[in-house]
């Protein structure tokens, strides 16, 4: 396998505390207007995939398909630029999110998150998101970081929970 130097690209921008501007995007055109722009980071966006393949809300309609084919077009525009990509819930259980990883490695992503949403989420933005317990996130995450070991890669997993909104901040800030 090679190596994902766009991962060790974002590694190594998050390792030196400075903020990293990652504007999202949801296709080539967007992608390339915002590499024209000196953007040093993308984020592929999942509302705007959805939008973009389907015409449709980010209602859980995006299969991984749909996901790993714009991630890996828009990383392959420029590959010294990282790009984040949403990866939804990771499409099913631990076999399914460790698929999902190998396949978003595949594509040239240097980063990726992982939803804490039941596996017909709704996008972040919209009211009504129902979450899984906390053994089933944890499954989904370990499997990824699994995958990624398993693979020999370095990509970025971020573990992204919509539990602000549906658990409220006093429930999560301890108060």
């Amino acid at each position: 396998m090679p190596v994902n130097h766009a991962a060790a690209l974002l590694r190594s921008r998050l390792a030196d505390d400075t903020p990293i501007i990652c504007p999202g995007v949801q296709d080539g055109l967007s992608a390339r207007i915002n590499l024209a722009a000196g953007h040093k980071a993308l984020y592929m966006t999942g509302a705007g995939t959805a939008i973009y393949q389907l015409g449709m809300p980010d209602l859980g309609l995006t299969t991984a398909d749909d996901m790993v084919r714009n991630a890996a077009m828009i990383a392959s525009l420029d590959r010294s630029v990282p790009v984040i990509a949403d990866a939804d819930t990771g499409f099913g259980g631990p076999v399914m999110v460790s698929r999902t990883v190998e396949r978003y490695i595949l594509a040239g992503v240097a980063g990726l998150h992982i939803e804490g949403q039941v596996v017909t989420k709704r996008c972040g933005h919209l009211m009504g998101k129902e979450l899984v317990d906390e053994a089933t996130f944890v499954a989904r995450i370990m499997a990824a970081d699994k995958a990624r070991t398993r693979v020999g890669d370095d990509i970025v997993i971020i573990a992204r929970t919509d539990a602000l909104q549906s658990l409220g901040f006093e429930r999560l800030s301890g108060g």
